[in-house]
């Protein structure tokens, strides 16, 4: 039965997912500038992410042209080479635009959150993403040895090793704990306003829009799930 080809179906994601950004975050900025008055630093982060994502894109939509989505025997080796190439830049991108983008939503929680003990959470939950998420950064470019075995591995003439297992696992580690720090970004704002002078509908408006920023977060762990996959596949081939 032939593979059906799922490049235009990640292609078109992509491009939604890419202008739903553009889009949300332009009217974040209108807003800030011209009718609040002032920007502050979880603003500044929230273009970086924008910025790494829109990269994170841009090399997704090409793995994706190169091949990516289609079944290997369809795709020649050279095209092969090109697409793992850019995914292996997207990869990069993509765990880069997840840091800025939980530390966008931790600074804003810290200017609403009043209590000692839901700042404390709020910077532990900082510190942790941003130090295993340094720590998978770097072990994403060394996964192979040399670091351009990872696309250059479908060409036979090459010589390499990567580390399929540890990949694996560690793949698996970032993404529970990536799952673990975004509910509890998702939940924490229901504890902030808990003990607010409001009434119960009030307090549930509030924490409801103060976990938009985790609910974004939560919607990009959706894609962290289909990038789980791909990576565990393509890291169990042979070195």
């Amino acid at each position: 039965m032939q593979v059906p080809n799922r490049a235009p179906q990640l292609e078109a994601a992509i491009t939604v997912f890419l202008v739903l950004s553009w889009i949300t975050v332009t009217t974040r900025c209108y807003v800030r500038i011209f009718m609040l008055k002032r920007f502050r630093i979880d603003d500044y982060l929230m273009l970086i992410t924008l910025g790494f994502y829109t990269i994170f894109g841009g090399l997704f939509w090409g793995s994706a042209h190169w091949g990516l989505g289609r079944h290997v025997a369809d795709v020649a080796v050279p095209e092969q080479t090109n697409a793992f190439r850019l995914w292996f830049f997207a990869s990069l991108s993509y765990v880069l635009t997840t840091v800025f983008l939980r530390l966008a939503v931790g600074y804003f929680l810290l200017q609403v959150a009043l209590e000692r003990r839901h700042r404390y959470i709020i910077y532990f939950l900082n510190t942790t993403n941003v130090i295993f998420n340094i720590a998978y950064f770097f072990f994403t470019i060394f996964a192979c040895s040399p670091i351009r075995y990872f696309w250059t591995r479908v060409n036979e003439a090459h010589d390499g090793r990567c580390y399929n297992l540890a990949s694996a696992y560690i793949t698996i580690a970032q993404s529970a704990l990536s799952v673990l720090l975004d509910w509890t970004y998702g939940i924490l704002p229901a504890f902030i306003v808990k003990d607010l002078s409001l009434g119960l509908r009030k307090k549930i408006l509030v924490a409801v829009i103060l976990s938009l920023g985790a609910l974004y977060v939560q919607r990009q762990t959706k894609l962290r799930s289909i990038m789980l996959t791909f990576f565990v596949t393509v890291r169990a081939l042979p070195p």
